[in-house]
């Protein structure tokens, strides 16, 4: 549209509607010198001079057309400068709009860069915190089992350790309890020796101080022998 404007102030351009303007003076001009010409000739006819005038007022007419267009070519010059100046300011605005449109859109696309970037690092954090948190785990895992390994083993030890201990105790006190009773046994044989010991002497004692029998008992009993 711009390249039609320009077009058409260029076919309205003042230089050649001057360039008219001086071609139409000079027709009338030429007419004029002709029609005086024509006058001053006294042996031209009547009818040769009347066309002469008919054709300066011809060329004065065409000369006030030619004015009439060279002014309203110079009006619609002006009409599509102003409109040439409509059209440049609109694709002025259109294109600082399209500027605007591709900073926008170049800011846009640096956003989502920065936030791909951003999203990016917090996805890399995510996972080596992942990955550390998986290694802890492992870690903590191991430990785990070694320390409950090593409470085992401790245990088993601790436990043949009393149980070593017990069994020790149980045959000590076995021992106790064997030479205690040996020598309770040796006590009650050495009581029960003591005691018969002293039975036999409390018989010889009591025998020693009986009285003897008396004698009839002895006549009596001789008596009932011989009988």
């Amino acid at each position: 549209m711009a390249a039609a404007v320009s077009a058409q102030v260029a076919a309205a351009d003042p230089g050649r509607v001057a360039a008219v303007l001086a071609e139409a003076e000079a027709a009338r001009r030429r007419a004029e010198a002709h029609a005086a010409t024509a006058s001053a000739q006294a042996g031209e006819t009547a009818e040769a001079a009347a066309a002469a005038w008919e054709a300066a007022d011809a060329a004065e007419a065409a000369r006030d057309a030619a004015q009439a267009r060279a002014q309203a070519a110079a009006e619609r010059a002006r009409e599509l400068e102003q409109q040439s100046a409509a059209t440049a300011a609109g694709h002025a605005a259109a294109l600082g709009r399209a500027e605007a449109a591709e900073r926008e859109a170049a800011q846009a696309a640096g956003r989502g860069e920065a936030a791909a970037r951003e999203r990016d690092i917090v996805m890399q954090a995510a996972r080596q915190d992942a990955g550390h948190a998986a290694a802890e785990l492992a870690g903590a895992r191991r430990a785990g089992e070694q320390a409950a390994e090593h409470a085992r083993q401790q245990a088993a030890r601790e436990i043949a350790a009393v149980q070593a201990a017990c069994q020790a105790q149980a045959g000590a006190a076995r021992s106790l309890a064997g030479a205690a009773i040996e020598r309770a046994e040796r006590a009650e044989a050495a009581l029960d020796a003591e005691r018969a010991e002293r039975r036999a002497l409390t018989d010889r004692l009591t025998a020693a101080a009986a009285p003897p029998p008396p004698a009839r008992t002895r006549s009596h009993t001789t008596t009932e022998k011989q009988q």
